[in-house]
């Protein structure tokens, strides 16, 4: 091993190998997750926009599900590739606070998407309405519409893949501080640009997404683990969802 690695990887007094536990100081793992596995994520979340698009405007009954699928292989190729070169120290760590901080965040962000669109002018109780139909309906479209299966990859992609790739790139070069808003900015650039081409949004719900994105790079950026922001995003879909299906029952 060179003195470079054994450097990278960290040194105690006498010399000997301490193996990295935080993939924000850097270490061999996560240096390889480099400009390479960046790119190659890019590609194939462009691609599958093409195949998505192509898949949609054939008009079949399962045109909306296969479309929706190939989003969703387009995130999750690149992630099992990244994984299968290495695996960031600490990135995939689970703590309970996680999950505290997830719901914390995620119900507050969901507060602030409710004010910028107006919700909060309505008269209440006011709930959206998913389908004048059963419950069990109004669940199914939820989970076609992948609104508690899509935070998942959309997470681990933007805020593992992409985040994690773009701040080992930039670290070395711009430093700890200025590597986080870089590519905290790329990824929630990004995960707006992916959400915009798939369902155009207006000036309300470009804002949200953006703050949405902001908080769980934050997150991951601040703690070092992926599940504050999975927890995050996944709360902000499942109040919407819950509604939802409320506003379904009452209608």
């Amino acid at each position: 091993m060179s003195s470079y690695e054994i450097a990278s990887a960290g040194d105690d007094r006498k010399g000997r190998r301490v193996r990295r536990r935080d993939w924000r100081l850097g270490g061999r793992a996560v240096r390889r997750w480099d400009g390479r596995v960046v790119g190659i994520a890019l590609t194939s979340c462009g691609l599958s926009i093409v195949v998505a698009g192509q898949t949609a405007a054939v008009g079949a009954d399962w045109s909306e599900g296969g479309a929706q699928l190939a989003i969703w292989a387009g995130l999750f190729v690149p992630l099992l590739y990244a994984l299968w070169l290495a695996r960031p120290a600490g990135l995939f760590r689970f703590r309970p606070i996680d999950l505290m901080w997830g719901i914390a965040f995620g119900s507050l962000l969901r507060i602030f998407q409710g004010v910028l669109s107006g919700a909060n002018a309505t008269a209440f109780p006011s709930f959206p309405s998913m389908s004048p139909t059963l419950p069990i309906t109004a669940w199914v479209e939820a989970g076609r519409a992948g609104g508690l299966i899509a935070p998942v990859f959309e997470e681990l992609f933007f805020r593992g893949i992409i985040l994690v790739g773009v701040y080992e790139v930039c670290r070395r070069s711009l430093g700890k501080l200025r590597a986080g808003l870089v590519s905290g900015a790329l990824s929630t650039a990004l995960f707006v640009l992916l959400h915009v081409i798939l369902s155009p949004v207006d000036l309300a719900g470009f804002l949200a997404l953006t703050v949405v994105s902001f908080v769980c790079s934050g997150a991951v950026l601040l703690t070092g683990r992926i599940w504050t922001a999975v927890a995050i995003h996944l709360t902000y879909n499942a109040i919407y969802i819950f509604i939802s299906v409320l506003g379904s029952v009452l209608a």
